[in-house]
């Protein structure tokens, strides 16, 4: 009964909606890396649509947790904590964290790997184990302008 359960939990994560961005940055992965893990660097461009990053807490290491504060700008003025735990760690090229944020009950996956190219980094984002397929699509809304605004951040 174990094994079935079990069996059935994984086969739904592996189907579970899941979005993937590429972006080209044009700075060194070093200064792209730091921007991730630097909490001031952080929320200068970790929001979208006029929502503020309030604060950024970071513990950047495998088994370290982070907590943002996001002032959410349209609607309702809310704020919104988003959590997770650092789950790989590699200086310069890999973050890969859990996620807990709008949505209570979910938790899912960010990975954010780091590449040379000519030029700059590129960077993928994926995102994964979302629980519906509109959560994914309201990350994906975010994440776009999030990333963006991390090249914009970095161009300057």
């Amino acid at each position: 009964m174990e094994t079935l359960e079990m069996e059935r939990t994984q086969t739904e994560i592996a189907d579970s909606p899941k979005l993937s961005i590429t972006q080209f940055i044009r700075a060194p992965r070093a200064r792209v890396y730091d921007a991730w893990t630097r909490p001031e660097a952080l929320q200068t461009w970790f929001c979208d649509g006029g929502n503020i990053c309030a604060a950024a807490e970071l513990d950047v290491r495998e088994g370290g947790a982070f907590t943002f504060l996001i002032q959410i700008a349209s609607g309702a003025k809310r704020t919104v904590t988003i959590r997770g735990v650092y789950r790989t760690v590699v200086p310069n090229a890999l973050l890969q964290f859990s996620w807990q944020g709008c949505t209570p009950d979910e938790t899912s996956l960010v990975t954010v790997s780091l590449k040379d190219v000519a030029g700059g980094t590129e960077l993928t984002l994926t995102h994964e184990q979302f629980a519906t397929e509109a959560s994914r699509d309201g990350h994906n809304k975010g994440w776009t302008a999030i990333v963006a605004n991390l090249d914009k951040f970095l161009s300057n």
